[in-house]
């Protein structure tokens, strides 16, 4: 596109040269001086061109470069954050309390209370200031959670 562009304004200003130099009435100073002249803003015009499409690539590749940045930032928080809930969820899981209710629970006839227990020891974790929205035991073999 910058090319075609950059083809049209130097054939416009090749016809209008050679219109120029081809009057008798100038002498040989001014057609050197019409010549530089020109020259001088092909090389200023070209110059330009190649200094927009500079300046376009640089911008991309910054913002490219940025954007990656960011999401690498982001990346890491969303892995750590990831890797403290599992963190946290092995710890729960060791709790001696967790463990006795949850083998009373899991048991072929579990007792209301020991399904209540669990349920207030899984509220108590999921509760307000702590990692988890909410907390669930899941039982694959009866298809059902506490």
């Amino acid at each position: 596109m910058l090319h075609v562009c950059f083809l049209r304004v130097a054939r416009f200003f090749c016809k209008r040269l050679m219109g120029l130099l081809m009057k008798k009435s100038r002498g040989i100073v001014a057609k050197l001086a019409i010549v530089f002249v020109v020259f001088a803003a092909v090389l200023l015009l070209f110059g330009g061109l190649m200094a927009i499409y500079n300046a376009r690539v640089a911008l991309r590749d910054a913002t490219i470069a940025e954007l990656q940045a960011t999401a690498g930032e982001k990346e890491a928080a969303i892995n750590a954050w990831v890797n403290s809930a599992e963190s946290t969820i092995a710890l729960l899981a060791k709790t001696p309390s967790v463990r006795t209710t949850t083998a009373d629970v899991v048991q072929a006839e579990p007792a209301l209370a020991a399904v209540e227990s669990l349920r207030e020891e899984l509220q108590f974790q999921a509760s307000e200031g702590h990692t988890f929205e909410a907390l669930l035991l899941l039982d694959p073999k009866r298809a059902t959670y506490w």
